[in-house]
Parts: C-alpha cells; sequence; structure tokens
C-alpha cells in the first residue's frame, strides 16, 4: 500500500507505485510517499517540489499568398513547458482544423475575413493571434 502526502497532508491512498498530484500552487512543497509492502516491510522517502508561476504562450502568424490561396502559419512558443494545442476561427466560426498550417481558398473568401489562430500551452493558457486577410 502507498500513501501519498503533499505538504503533510494525506492525499491519496493506492496500489499503484506511481501517482500523479496535480494543481499545485505556486511555490515551494514537499511530497511524502509511505510504503508497505504485503509482507510488512515499510519505507518512506520525501521530496521537494518547486512550482513556478506559468508564462503565456507567445505566437505569430506568417500568411504567403498565391493567385489561388492564403497561407496561414501558426508559429507558438511556450518559455516554459511546450505547445499543447491550436485552433483556428475564421469569422467567429471555430474551424476543425488543428494543424499549424491552414489554407483558404480566394475564390470562397468574400470581402474581409478575419482569422484568429489560437496556441494553448501545457497549463491551458491561450494567446490569440489575428489576422485580416482580403
Amino acid at each position: 500500500m502507498y500513501k501519498w502526502y503533499l505538504d503533510g497532508e494525506l492525499v491519496m491512498e493506492s496500489k499503484r507505485y506511481r501517482e500523479s498530484i496535480g494543481d499545485l500552487s505556486v511555490g515551494d512543497h514537499t511530497i511524502r510517499v509511505d510504503v508497505e509492502t504485503e509482507f510488512g516491510q515499510t519505507g518512506s522517502q520525501s521530496f521537494e517540489v518547486s512550482v513556478i508561476p506559468n508564462q503565456k504562450p507567445t505566437g505569430s502568424i506568417n500568411m504567403h499568398e498565391t493567385d489561388q490561396v492564403f497561407e496561414l502559419h501558426l508559429n507558438c512558443n511556450d518559455s516554459d513547458g511546450r505547445i499543447a494545442a491550436t485552433t483556428w476561427q475564421l469569422n467567429g466560426e471555430l474551424l476543425t482544423h488543428s494543424h499549424n498550417i491552414i489554407q483558404f481558398s480566394k475564390d470562397k473568401l468574400k470581402g474581409t475575413n478575419y482569422v484568429v489562430g489560437r496556441c494553448y500551452d501545457d497549463s491551458f493558457e491561450y494567446i490569440d493571434i489575428t489576422q485580416t486577410i482580403h
């Protein structure tokens, strides 16, 4: 049996030797696990974890234009983690396209159009980058 503690408070008991403790607040924390085997042997291990404030992702859109299409490249960066997902919107409508490159056929678009690329980091913070295409 494993007993997992966060800052001295029991957070869970399980039969698994590996667990995940999430949603830690910013600051320093102590995680401890107490183990008791089926034969009555016991052990304990503690370690320190420092949680730093999340930095929002950054990004930009680079647009390439040909005679037939607008091609948009969504460039996302996360200085303290990784980019978890990207999404696109066209004129307020969420598109089902999740790749960081998207193309719009010029003969399908009329007038001024607003494209929003959204970059999500591994903490689900996001940034919207807007591109106008005519």
